[in-house]
């Protein structure tokens, strides 16, 4: 990771599109030391932005962050439209003159409704810089990617299959996230998705769920409590 990143704030002091904002609202969260991870659909930034920027905070820290980039993007032109939660908590910001919309979902736990399915202090101490944003390192990455369709839809897309199969990150660094996330129900999870070419089975992602109980419910309960909580409010 370049550790200048960690200093630098975003060089366009007025930006008008959504990218341009976004960079320069995680460039002052680096400059006031606040750890974050931009978690996908980053490869096109600034021109291409998605539908949502989905970004990973410290556990408790997504009311500042959004407090943070409300005033950093009104002190540049722009207004908040509204917050909202319903897992993570989703904050819209707009242009007046350019039109331009920004959706940010601001993360403090990666879950599965109530159950977390992945150590977010880890990611974040994981993460790498990528030349523009902090992104997770690479196995935790294709971790997330494969676990969060896997869990809510049981399957596994092509390119993500593509992304795990590829050998760039390599079977022994890959299969190590899955158990620092998941323990040995991931080391399981892990050798069964390798030996189906990484599609997805009815066990796989039962495999997964029970997994996300045990290290995330039994283990931690608190963690459990959490979810809990936040889940029935």
């Amino acid at each position: 990771m370049n550790e200048r990143a960690t200093d630098q704030r975003c060089s366009v002091e007025t930006p008008t599109t959504a990218g341009g904002l976004i960079l320069a609202l995680v460039g002052e969260l680096s400059a006031r030391g606040v750890p974050w991870v931009y978690l996908r659909n980053y490869e096109g930034l600034p021109e291409e932005v998605g539908n949502d920027v989905d970004l990973l905070v410290s556990g408790g820290q997504r009311d500042p962050v959004a407090a943070i980039f409300r005033e950093v993007a009104e002190g540049m032109g722009w207004q908040e439209l509204s917050r909202t939660r319903f897992g993570p908590l989703a904050q819209y910001i707009w242009h007046p003159e350019s039109g331009a919309t920004l959706h940010i979902d601001l993360f403090d736990r990666v879950e599965w409704h109530q159950v977390e399915i992945a150590d977010a202090s880890a990611v974040l101490a994981r993460r790498r810089w990528n030349g523009t944003v902090h992104v997770p390192d690479e196995g935790d990455e294709v971790y997330l990617n494969v676990l969060t369709r896997l869990i809510y839809n049981g399957t596994v897309r092509e390119k993500h299959r593509q992304q795990a199969s590829s050998g760039v990150v390599g079977a022994v660094l890959l299969r190590e996230r899955f158990v620092s996330h998941l323990g040995n129900h991931g080391g399981r999870l892990f050798d069964q998705l390798l030996e189906n070419d990484w599609s997805a089975t009815a066990e796989s992602r039962g495999l997964a769920r029970r997994g996300a109980w045990r290290e995330y419910g039994l283990k931690r309960p608190r963690s459990l409590a959490v979810g809990i909580g936040r889940y029935v409010s």
